[in-house]
């Protein structure tokens, strides 16, 4: 019986949010996944670069969470602008949603000093929504006395649902110095099922800060750097808000980074909106960045559901071009993972 109804809860919450909200999927690593956070990132590494993002979260229960993403991009500076492509496969294993898209990006970068730049940038893409309800358990199919779950009802299958989705970014940076700001879903495209009627997906705002101070330039005759590198990304969809902050460490090729996430002075409903501690370790080497991080759950939820494991590999290609424009004016100064 208790099993039974664990499953049941399970599904309720995890799920409702799902048919009602349809909640965006999260990386830890954000900057590992540029065009995701915001389409004014495209081109951000001043060269071409392709990469990869697996999450796997809450393992250890059944309606566990596994999105898997990638991207790449190119930075054209004859016309000043980024060209990207980007696409990722979001699950939840117990209910069989799953959600699957692909986006094209294009950024401009404005050039207002030597030192401030300005890039707008937009971004398309195709979404196809798809939910099993026969793999779904509903409240009229376990038995009150028993706890056994009978068979589905008849007439319930898989559905689908495709739209059309536009978001607009921008970053603005000066020397080590950073700001972002992004909006999705500006469409605000249907996403019901046919049980949920009828439900205009949320505008998703995502504002990003950061600087980076560096202890140590790099020298030629010792390619290594010291930098700390303050970071915070806060998100708004709906009636949902998260902030994200803290820091990442770089002793080249290390770097490591600590940070929070969840809202320490607001609530869900008058409960505590605290999600979890972010611990990532990752190394660059030649143009390949490789990072893993570990969500330790600080909600109720509590860490015995596993956390979040993430991975991620950005590999930028080097452009060997001695006319480029000084380094500082063709990247965004933020970290790779």
């Amino acid at each position: 019986m208790r099993k039974s109804c664990y499953r049941f809860v399970i599904v309720l919450l995890c799920l409702a949010p799902l048919l009602a909200e349809a909640q965006d999927p999260q990386f830890s690593q954000f900057f590992a996944a540029p065009l995701y956070t915001n389409p004014g990132f495209t081109g951000a590494s001043g060269q071409t670069r392709v990469g990869v993002n697996y999450r796997n979260q809450w393992p250890s229960i059944e309606a566990n969470f596994t999105t898997a993403s990638f991207f790449m991009d190119h930075y054209s500076e004859r016309f000043k602008s980024g060209v990207g492509l980007m696409g990722y496969s979001d699950k939840v294993e117990l209910g069989e949603f799953r959600q699957t898209a692909v986006y094209g990006s294009y950024s401009y970068k404005v050039f207002f000093s030597e030192f401030l730049a300005v890039t707008p940038g937009i971004q398309l893409g195709y979404v196809r929504q798809n939910l099993d309800f026969s793999q779904l358990v509903f409240g009229s199919m376990i038995d009150p006395n028993s706890g056994t779950i009978s068979n589905p009802p008849s007439g319930l299958s898989a559905e689908n649902r495709d739209y059309l989705d536009l978001g607009f970014g921008m970053v603005s940076y000066y020397k080590n110095f950073w700001l972002g700001y992004s909006a999705s879903h500006l469409t605000r495209p249907n996403t019901s099922s046919s049980l949920g009627g009828n439900h205009a997906l949320s505008v998703k705002h995502v504002l990003t800060f950061g600087y980076k101070y560096s202890f140590k330039k790099r020298k030629k005759h010792l390619q290594r750097e010291y930098a700390v590198i303050p970071v915070m990304l806060y998100k708004q969809q709906g009636g949902f808000s998260q902030l994200e902050v803290g820091s990442y460490f770089t002793i080249s090729p290390l770097q490591v980074g600590l940070w929070y996430r969840g809202l320490p002075l607001g609530n869900v409903e008058g409960k505590s909106n605290h999600e979890s501690i972010v611990l990532l370790t990752g190394f660059t080497l030649n143009g390949l960045n490789i990072g893993y991080s570990f969500d330790y759950t600080v909600s109720k939820l509590s860490v015995k559901a596993g956390g979040a494991h993430e991975i991620s590999l950005v590999y930028v290609f080097s452009l060997e071009n001695k006319r480029k424009a000084p380094y500082h004016m063709r990247r965004v100064p933020c970290p790779q993972f």
